[in-house]
């Protein structure tokens, strides 16, 4: 899902309220594996608009149009840290940090 963001950011535009709507579904999975999955596809896709705005290139700001959403995804995911989940797992709340 992840590569999505990057190799066909022009398209992401047609199919937008459905990712959206699909990473916060798997962002609330039972599954850490699924729900660092959705985190991943923001990160990646941040880092890429980021990339974008440095090297002046056009950007469409999916993550500005989406960020109240968005920040309240990633808390909820930092919540969902187990305590027995190891610092090196990357489940719900190690890939939301690194989305945040």
């Amino acid at each position: 899902m992840r590569e999505i963001s990057t190799l066909e950011y022009e398209s992401v535009e047609w199919y937008f309220a459905g990712m959206c709507a699909a990473t916060a579904r798997l962002a609330a999975h039972s599954s850490p594996r699924v729900g660092a999955q959705a985190y991943e596809f923001w990160t990646t896709l941040a880092e890429d608009e980021t990339e974008r705005k440095t090297k002046n290139v056009f950007c469409k700001n999916y993550v500005e149009r989406c960020k109240d959403d968005l920040i309240g995804l990633i808390l909820r995911g930092l919540l969902m840290v187990e305590e027995d989940e190891e610092e090196e797992d990357w489940g719900h709340g190690l890939s939301a940090g690194c989305c945040l």
